[in-house]
């Protein structure tokens, strides 16, 4: 306290009071005592949080993230082989759907025209349903997001279904069309209403990157309805996708380099660099005839290679010498690199050296929670269910289906994931179905079938085979094996009293 406080103090002690509480609320304001991160240091310089939407946070960088992400998975085999392993777990083969109606009639009538739809549902004739759903994931990791346009198509198109489906990436939306600009209601290129629903994108007809463009390229408006648009949801009111490696871009491009010039010193390595001084009067053999005007100032050397220097001349060898931290260094920058964008080590590397069966097990149970909630958080509301709901709307406006009071519902089955150890897996299930933990239903689900298809392959198995005089052995309703196999009744009398002598040899 100095003299000023003391003074106060002494003629008006409640106002001192009042200046020593509002000293200590405007330290605690401005040092952040209660939380260290929050506080201002050394040690919190590089931090760099705004209070801002977080449309404002991701406006001025997609273009140049989704570029960078972009470049990341063309050119580095990290990057690319992150895309590929989230791509293949988020649909793998596709995301299939299974018909419950209640009716078999209706089942099989919905179901044959759906399957129609899939072998067509691409606008462009180039991929079918499944194809698109890889596109759209691998678009949404990549990118950030991916966009879908419905295409109504006339009743004499050679499609049974009359709309297909035509995908395009995230740099067609008009970002440019803001709140800043004379679009008041539009932000990032979405046009908002009430309660910031989505009511339309501005869309450019072209990709603006696209070769052939010459400037005749304005946005159009799109209604909401006929437009899909899939992306990972991060904050909300969160408009736009942003590539899911984001967080590893800097470190992933740091480890490139790395390797890069690792390489490049590996390869100095092999090679010794000599630094020759002294006299250029005579030399070897290879000097005779020639003058030093004549000789070039830089000669390459190769492994192996013997060279005739000049009388007089001094020779220093330059042996660069090696690094043992490698290895170190980049596998624990890949594991940055991979937790930054949800894969596992050994997924994102393929390094298996030190795995085993608990540590792949362990891993996959959160990438495997991760993807699930991807796909029935973001995946099927965004995209499946959209599309699912215009394929039973066009039907029904075609005529091609009925309309039901209780509609035509549904389930999605997601690709199946293959088990580390298949048969430590596979009993897990069967007890899991015994306790009741799971349906007969869901069991088959897990394995990407149809158990009403399943049952029917069963039946159609079983009628086919009946009159034959062979069991299979794959065969749960027949556990007695035949033609010289071992049989239920056989171990039963079998004397095993060898078995200890055999043990004891």
């Amino acid at each position: 306290m100095n003299i000023l406080e003391n003074a106060i103090k002494v003629v008006s002690p409640g106002t001192a009071l009042r200046r020593a509480q509002q000293r200590q609320a405007l330290d605690i304001v401005t040092q952040s005592r209660g939380y260290d991160a929050a506080s201002n240091g050394r040690r919190t310089n590089s931090f760099k949080g705004r209070s801002t939407d977080v449309n404002a946070e991701i406006g001025p960088a997609l273009a140049t993230l989704r570029n960078r992400s972009r470049d990341m998975c063309r050119n580095t085999p990290i990057g690319a082989r992150i895309v590929q392993t989230m791509t293949s777990h988020l649909v793998g083969n596709g995301i299939k759907i299974i018909w419950d109606t209640g009716s078999d009639a209706s089942d099989r009538r919905v179901g044959a025209l759906y399957e129609e739809f899939e072998s067509t549902s691409d606008i462009e004739g180039e991929t079918n349903y499944a194809g698109q759903q890889v596109l759209a994931a691998r678009s949404m990791v990549e990118g950030g997001e991916v966009f879908g346009k419905f295409v109504d198509l006339r009743l004499d198109d050679y499609r049974t279904v009359p709309f297909a489906i035509k995908l395009f990436e995230g740099d067609q939306v008009a970002a440019g069309f803001d709140n800043f600009s004379k679009h008041k209601d539009t932000r990032l290129g979405v046009k908002l209403g009430e309660w910031d629903q989505r009511l339309g994108y501005w869309l450019y007809p072209q990709h603006p990157g696209a070769a052939d463009w010459r400037g005749a390229n304005q946005p159009v408006l799109h209604d909401r309805e006929s437009i899909l648009h899939l992306y990972h949801g991060l904050r909300p009111g969160q408009l736009r996708g942003v590539p899911w490696m984001a967080p590893s871009l800097m470190t992933g491009r740091d480890l490139a380099d790395l390797i890069d010039a690792m390489v490049t010193k590996t390869r100095v390595e092999a090679c010794v660099t000599a630094l020759v001084t002294g006299s250029d009067q005579g030399g070897g053999p290879e000097n005779i005839g020639t003058t030093s005007k004549e000789r070039p100032t830089d000669e390459k050397l190769a492994p192996g290679l013997i060279k005739y220097l000049p009388h007089g001349a001094d020779v220093k060898v330059v042996s660069p010498s090696g690094t043992g931290q490698y290895e170190t260094v980049w596998m624990t920058t890949m594991m940055m690199i991979c937790a930054g964008a949800g894969v596992t080590y050994d997924q994102g590397t393929g390094d298996l050296r030190q795995a085993n069966y608990s540590s792949l097990k362990a891993g996959k149970i959160e990438l495997r929670r991760l993807v699930s909630q991807i796909q029935h958080v973001e995946f099927v509301p965004k995209f499946m269910a959209r599309v699912t709901s215009r394929f039973l709307n066009r039907t029904q406006l075609a005529g091609l289906l009925p309309k039901r009071r209780d509609g035509y519902s549904h389930q999605y089955v997601m690709p199946v994931h293959e088990p580390i150890d298949p048969l430590k897996d596979l009993q897990a299930d069967i007890l899991a179905v015994r306790a009741g933990a799971m349906s007969p239903q869901k069991f088959f689900a897990t394995y990407g079938v149809d158990w009403r298809k399943m049952l029917t392959e069963f039946k159609q198995f079983e009628t086919a085979t009946k009159d034959l005089d062979h069991d299979f052995a794959f065969d749960a309703s027949k556990p007695t094996l035949k033609n010289n196999q071992i049989t239920k009744e056989a171990v039963r009398h079998m004397d095993l009293s060898h078995l200890s002598s055999l043990l004891e040899d």
